[in-house]
């Protein structure tokens, strides 16, 4: 099931029950408040995804109040929804930058149904660009120099997990990147007798030079593609050619499924 939150505001009675009809089909978790105030007290007691604002609210029109929502709570999806077909109404509210999308009474179901379900795959791609490498980097890097042991390598993935190590150079310049792809190409290689399986060999010996990397405000759809397309396991994230931090395929992993997590199966 579905557990996007939404929150449907108006105050006819019928109108929200025809709303939840319509919508409870699609496994959404629904609110239902009659007035501002009442919809502020839901905000306030858990976070909703998505809200359907009736213009026509005693004391506050649905105008007014998803501009004071939106002050608190930024990141929520406003649809506006009127029996008026003034356009001005609509020109003004997105004008204000209030909501996303306005639908007029009486609506059609399946218009309905499918601007709510665009508008949640819409928020989650919107997420993706906002977030930057930034908010996503381990800011405390695990590094070793070209003169370290492939001995040193294999004990500090295996400590903390990591597939992969930046190499710099004493001035903390980065030089390089180790990674656990390379140190079973040397077993192999040892395996086969190429080369020595001696594990005290220089990092420097088999490190690539070549190093991918990017910037702290760098997005999160760039850093998937990166990863994705040259089939990267780490990623340092540098600043005037030195490494402020690390993003590893769990990090991207874990941010991933976060963000599609209210679409999960529960």
């Amino acid at each position: 099931m579905k557990n996007y939150e939404l929150l449907l505001i108006d105050d006819e009675a019928p109108v929200l029950h025809a709303l939840e009809r319509v919508l409870n089909g699609e496994g959404y978790r629904i609110s239902n408040a009659m007035n501002a105030e009442d919809a502020m007290a839901v905000l306030a007691q858990r976070p909703v995804d998505l809200i359907i604002c009736d213009y026509g609210l005693p004391g506050m029109n649905g105008v007014d109040l998803l501009e004071k929502i939106k002050k608190k709570y930024p990141n929520v999806i406003a649809v506006l929804l009127t029996g008026n077909a003034d356009g001005n109404i609509a020109i003004e509210a997105l004008n204000r930058f209030v909501l996303q999308k306005f639908l007029m009474k009486p609506w059609n179901d399946e218009e309905l149904k499918g601007t709510v379900r665009k508008l949640l795959e819409r928020q989650v791609v919107d997420l993706m660009k906002s977030l930057k490498a930034k908010d996503l980097m381990s800011k405390f890097a695990i590094t070793v120099n070209e003169t370290d042991s492939l001995l040193k390598v294999s004990h500090l993935m295996m400590r903390f997990k990591i597939s992969g190590l930046p190499v710099v150079s004493r001035e903390g310049k980065l030089t390089g990147i180790i990674t656990a792809t390379d140190l079973f190409r040397i077993m192999g290689r040892s395996v086969s007798k190429e080369i020595s399986p001696e594990t005290r060999r220089d990092v420097g010996q088999f490190m690539t030079r070549n190093v991918f990397t990017v910037q702290e405000e760098d997005s999160f759809a760039d850093i998937i593609n990166v990863m994705w397309k040259r089939d990267i396991h780490t990623l340092p994230v540098v600043k005037a050619d030195e490494i402020i931090g690390v993003i590893g395929r769990r990090d991207v992993l874990n941010q991933y499924y976060k963000l599609f997590d209210k679409a999960s199966e529960e």
